[in-house]
């Protein structure tokens, strides 16, 4: 199988998203490749495989992911294979992160996205979020999200202390190194 569409990707991200909106973690779990690898900075947490992704999941869909309103989504989504002719710095923004290209059967997509999030309590606030998604075939193979220091907190509280000492999590304090 060759590289999937822009629209096939932003397709396959939208049932993911919905899985999530609706709390079905079988659904989210469904959407992924056997392995898959999930990276959050600033923090340099890198959650990889199976249980620790369902155990991310888990936890985020119990608590704070239903406060993000799904009906307010600026995304702006972008295939690598869209900037093959404009250069060598587009180019490495499509090829891997060691600097090798992605494989035939893997495809590419980055996008910022905002969303606003109305805690229990207190005003709404916006966030923004870049994120990197890869697919391999039609599952997708994992994410790769920036976002700001407030919002990274938020999201490790979420996801508690203990979750970051499970097999499979690793918190790395080199920032280029998740």
């Amino acid at each position: 199988m060759g590289r999937l569409t822009l629209e096939r990707m932003q397709e396959l991200l939208g049932i993911h998203g919905e899985f999530e909106r609706v709390n079905d973690i079988e659904g989210v779990m469904s959407t992924l490749v056997d392995n898959p690898v999930f990276e959050f900075h600033p923090q340099n947490i890198r959650v990889e495989g199976r249980a620790a992704v369902r155990e991310m999941y888990t936890r985020l869909c119990n608590t704070i992911l239903p406060q993000f309103a799904t009906d307010d989504r600026r995304r702006k989504a972008t295939s690598a294979d869209e900037f093959g002719g404009q250069g060598a710095r587009m180019m490495a923004l499509a090829a891997d992160m060691t600097g090798k290209f992605l494989p035939e059967n893997q495809s590419r997509m980055f996008f910022e996205l905002e969303m606003n999030y109305t805690p229990d309590s207190g005003p709404t606030r916006r966030f923004r979020f870049f994120q990197i998604v890869t697919f391999e075939g039609e599952k997708m193979v994992g994410e790769r999200t920036y976002n700001d220091a407030e919002c990274a907190a938020l999201f490790d509280a979420a996801l508690g202390a203990d979750f970051f000492t499970l097999p499979g999590v690793t918190v790395s304090t080199n920032p280029a190194v998740p």
